[in-house]
């Protein structure tokens, strides 16, 4: 009977050993805060990577899922002042979703508008779309009110979710809002529908059975573990041009992401047919008539152009423009729906000052230049 094992068992017995006991210590990190917290890097003075942080500075929502290539430009967030009118005493009020609400390297988008225009604009941006829950349950007042006016801005790979709504206060006849772009990235540039599936059967069983979320996040802010973590990011995108799965392109000569989200709801053709585009339109639509009945307020739609769409031309081999905001755009003329039409304005722009860029490179937002083109149209529209 042979007892001395040969170096290759002992080899793969302390690979196993090594691999058990980091799999127990970052279980028990994660689960146990009081034991956690001692190898979690002080998050006082950390930022940039770890994405929008707690000194007022990121390096953008899409580095902080990627993580490889050169340091972005810091940005400087500056979500803490809005506008100083009430919901009653506004002559605008604004409803958005982060395009309206954040504040990057300027204001959010409601006190810069009122800043330029000096037409007093109220921030509801928190109310995710909702608009009549929204204002029946802030004290709006439908008779004694000053706003004349209701900006509704969504960023266009969201609008369905967004927008597609009875009367953006609650699902039609009970169903769910449509939802479109959900064909899987991996799936379309990176792998075999095999390892896709696989890999979505076991990321899902890691968040539902191990709590994924926290073990991910004790990984991430691990003062030992994520310099290596990174380390291992860095040469599979290096060399082998592997990124983070909620990045859906990578333009290496431009140095920008671009969102999951925004390349699949690009390649959804299923957005385009006719009875999805007039649903949409009419929802819309009635949108805009109950805010006039029942709130007198005149409503205009804005919405903004995926990063995708204005700079597609980035990337190789990229199919043009399906036209959605164009189509979209008819549809809602028809209907007599205000819009402020974004697409034409960024896409001239971009044509005609390629040198100035709109969007970060690093995030799926627009930059200080990009607002500013919304907040001209918008107050032309207003003044």
């Amino acid at each position: 009977m042979r007892l001395r094992k040969e170096p290759k068992e002992i080899a793969v017995l302390t690979l196993l050993g090594t691999a058990s006991l980091a799999a127990c210590f970052f279980l028990w990190g994660s689960k146990d805060r009081a034991f956690g917290r001692r190898f979690i890097e002080d998050q006082a003075n950390a930022h940039g990577p770890d994405g929008y942080a707690t000194d007022g500075f990121t390096y953008g929502d899409l580095y902080r899922y990627a993580e490889v290539g050169p340091l972005p430009r810091p940005i400087k967030m500056m979500n803490d002042a809005t506008s100083d009118a009430g919901i009653n005493d506004a002559q605008v009020l604004m409803f958005g979703d982060s395009f309206t609400t954040y504040g990057m390297d300027s204001r959010p988008l409601p006190f810069e508008l009122e800043k330029a225009s000096g037409i007093k604009t109220f921030n509801a941006g928190a109310a995710d779309f909702w608009l009549t829950d929204y204002l029946g349950s802030h004290a709006f007042d439908p008779q004694h009110h000053q706003a004349k006016v209701a900006v509704v801005e969504t960023v266009e790979r969201n609008i369905f979710r967004n927008l597609d709504k009875d009367g953006f206060s609650g699902p039609l006849d009970g169903t769910e809002p449509a939802s479109f772009g959900q064909a899987n990235i991996d799936q379309a540039v990176r792998g075999s529908p095999l390892l896709v599936t696989l890999r979505s059967w076991v990321s899902g069983a890691f968040y539902q059975g191990l709590g994924q979320a926290e073990v991910e996040y004790f990984i991430k802010r691990n003062r030992f573990v994520d310099p290596f973590r990174r380390w291992l990011k860095e040469i599979a995108f290096r060399y082998f041009g592997d990124l983070d799965t909620n990045i859906g392109a990578y333009s290496s000569a431009h140095q920008m992401f671009f969102y999951r989200d925004e390349v699949e709801f690009a390649r959804d053709a299923a957005k385009l047919t006719q009875a999805e585009m007039d649903r949409l339109a009419d929802r819309i639509d009635m949108a805009g008539k109950t805010l006039r009945e029942k709130y007198g307020l005149k409503m205009v739609l804005a919405v903004m152009p995926d990063k995708y769409t204005v700079y597609r031309d980035y990337l190789p081999d990229v199919e043009s423009y399906d036209g959605f905001l164009p189509q979209l755009q008819a549809a809602l003329k028809k209907r007599g729906v205000d819009y402020i039409d974004m697409y034409s304005v960024e896409r001239q722009m971009h044509a005609e000052r390629p040198d100035l860029l709109l969007y970060y490179p690093s995030d799926t937002h627009y930059n200080v230049i990009g607002k500013k083109l919304l907040i001209d149209r918008l107050k032309d529209y207003l003044q």
